[in-house]
């Protein structure tokens, strides 16, 4: 079959120094013709039989492929490798069956099956790799490590068996189409700057480690930024699902992430988007959907939904040493069963419903103590109240609010609640008829002691609001240095969720 001369000049700037967009690469007429003027690498001497050790004879295409830009075709079958793929220099285009026949399998302790690691920057490093299994047979460190290889497409890849499936470093505006990491410690690897780099249709999936782990370690200033991921699935093994370094910007764009994963869903100290698509909680007895470590996320327009374990506490946050970032849910499809005193660490309030039953900011409340001195601080939207002494043998210091709007914004069904607060001892969230308990009172829930902001959760509040005129939160046992500070409080008519960062909260089970 001859090529025309448009497909030929396509091929040629695949193989040579000018990136090609994925739409001339990855159709499957477009293959077939790259196969038929490619170099055949079992006519070099692979015999792709499961037995040999092809390491030389495909290295020797690998080379022809380089210095005569013609791609290399590699057929259906198995090939020992008893040393790593030399591609440092090459700018080549290897391509096997993307029905996954074409293995490449370790015959022995390797550091990695595909060495594309560069020593300096190479600005155009073309390389294309298409319808590989590497296998690193438990016996490999990586299935590929590659590095300073910018604008260069990994497609319907499968690397599994390795310590590190790929370990990805300096390599920007990069395209990964229709890959796979299964089995290995650590699924994918980022390290350094790999910024602007599209991840379509990948699976990062059984990893006993990490399933993908964005860091910032590498020589380059710009980072691991603007990276996104579509359509894309993160999901079984007994790792976490992502981890975010500080200072990486991660978008999952209709991404299905967290489905029977052992370990947390995501970990992040940077700035993560999650748009569209799903995302699981409480798979294990441990695992958390989202571990704020620092930076920002916001997950919006998107399904979260519960496993075993997935209980509204388990959503976000936890009590996790280092948690200090903010999480922010936006028009949220929520699927999780609600149970106790959810307590998420953070403050995750994001959008807040119009009619409510009680100031929204700590500095429209008041403090109230017994048997205590205090000292009252309004700052900003804060209100704190500390215990400066003891003075009776019921001390206890507090915070309360009236209930009011009730006409204009009660309707039927139940309450909801949401504090985000902090407190050195536990605290009562109570209805009473007045400051300090006065009858008739309600114990809504026990807010958890907590030096930095969390956010208590509580749906489906059932109270007859006209028997009571105000809300409060009591520190009982206050002693001297105890302190209760009230960032943010919704006490709301479960109907007016919508358009509420806990968007059916109240009807979840």
């Amino acid at each position: 079959m001859s090529l025309d001369p448009d497909r030929r000049q396509l091929l040629r700037a695949t193989i040579g120094t000018t990136a090609v967009l994925p739409v001339t690469l990855t159709a499957r007429d477009t293959a077939r013709t790259i196969r038929n003027e490619g170099l055949s690498a079992r006519d070099l001497g692979a015999r792709f039989d499961g037995r040999s050790d092809d390491a030389a004879a495909l290295q020797r295409g690998i080379d022809e492929a380089a210095r005569t830009g013609r791609p290399l075709v590699l057929p259906s079958g198995t090939a020992g490798l008893s040393r790593p793929l030399d591609l440092k220099g090459r700018h080549v285009a290897i391509l096997g069956d993307p029905a996954g026949h074409t293995v490449l399998r370790a015959v022995g302790s390797l550091t990695c099956l595909i060495d594309a690691q560069e020593a300096h920057e190479v600005i155009d490093s073309a390389l294309y790799l298409f319808g590989l299994t590497l296998d690193g047979a438990g016996k490999t460190a990586a299935g590929i490590n590659l590095r300073y290889r910018h604008r260069t497409f990994l497609d319907t890849l499968t690397v599994g068996g390795c310590m590190i499936g790929i370990d990805e470093r300096d390599a920007w505006l990069a395209r990964r189409i229709n890959c796979r990491v299964r089995g290995n410690a650590t699924g994918w690897r980022l390290r350094g700057a790999n910024h602007s780099s599209v991840w379509i249709g990948c699976s990062f999936s059984d990893a006993r480690d990490v399933h993908l782990d964005i860091g910032v370690d590498g020589t380059a200033q710009d980072g691991n930024d603007a990276l996104l991921f579509q359509a894309c699935d993160v999901e079984y093994g007994t790792g976490d699902g992502i981890r975010v370094a500080s200072g990486a910007t991660a978008t999952f764009d209709t991404c299905y992430l967290g489905e029977a994963i052992g370990g947390d869903v995501l970990r992040t100290a940077g700035t993560v988007l999650v748009r569209g698509g799903v995302l699981f909680v409480g798979y294990g007895t441990k695992a958390r959907g989202i571990v704020p470590l620092g930076g920002r996320t916001t997950v919006t327009d998107a399904s979260v939904r519960g496993q075993e374990q997935g209980t509204l506490d388990r959503l976000a946050g936890c009590d996790v040493p280092g948690a200090s970032g903010r999480v922010v849910f936006r028009e949220i499809d929520m699927q999780l069963k609600v149970g106790g005193d959810p307590l998420l660490h953070g403050d995750i309030l994001g959008t807040l419903p119009m009619r409510v039953l009680a100031p929204l900011h700590g500095r429209n409340w008041q403090a109230s103590a017994n048997d205590t001195e205090i000292i009252d601080d309004a700052i900003g939207d804060t209100r704190s109240t500390c215990c400066r002494a003891a003075t009776g043998p019921n001390p206890l210091i507090g915070l309360a609010a009236s209930l009011h709007g009730q006409a204009e914004a009660r309707r039927d069904g139940p309450a909801y609640v949401v504090i985000v607060y902090a407190a050195t001892r536990p605290v009562e969230l109570k209805f009473s008829g007045g400051a300090i308990g006065r009858m008739p009172e309600r114990l809504v829930g026990l807010l958890p002691a907590t030096r930095a902001p969390a956010t208590y959760v509580k749906v489906d509040v059932p109270v007859e609001f006209a028997r009571f005129s105000t809300v409060e939160l009591i520190m009982p046992g206050a002693r001297p240095g105890d302190v209760l500070t009230l960032h943010h409080a919704t006490i709301a008519d479960a109907a007016v969720l919508e358009p509420a960062p806990l968007a059916n909260l109240a009807r979840a089970r």
